[in-house]
């Protein structure tokens, strides 16, 4: 069960409760629910940032991602052509290419993303 999950189990079973006149603000049988929904909530929203979080990918990291996708942005002005876009890591050629386009993976540091970055439009 993932945090995400576990967090909607607890909150499904304060809410289940919630007609029941104990459950109140000031009573222990409210605290000894909705503290651990309340830990499970904060684990799951901590989940979901660090999935978020998108930093260009350094050079190590991009060696270590043969034959997957990147996102490669502003590697060159727009108007001779080029398009913000995915690309193939090929560690065997030291390179990314999109069969149109390839870039030894040195240029590509601090360029590549895993997923568009955010406010990405081009």
């Amino acid at each position: 069960m993932t945090e995400i999950e576990k967090a909607i189990t607890a909150f499904e079973a304060v809410q289940e409760d919630e007609g029941n006149p104990i459950l109140t603000f000031g009573t222990l049988k409210f605290f000894a629910v909705a503290e651990p929904a309340c830990k499970e909530a904060l684990a799951a929203l901590r989940e979901k940032q660090e999935r978020d979080v998108n930093p260009p990918l350094t050079l190590e990291e991009l060696r270590g991602m043969d034959g997957e996708p990147v996102y490669l942005v502003g590697m060159e002005p727009i108007e001779y052509g080029w398009r913000n876009q995915y690309l193939l890591i090929d560690t065997d050629e030291d390179l990314a290419y999109n069969g149109s386009y390839q870039f030894d993976l040195s240029r590509c540091a601090g360029f590549a993303y895993r997923r568009p970055p955010e406010g990405d439009d081009r």
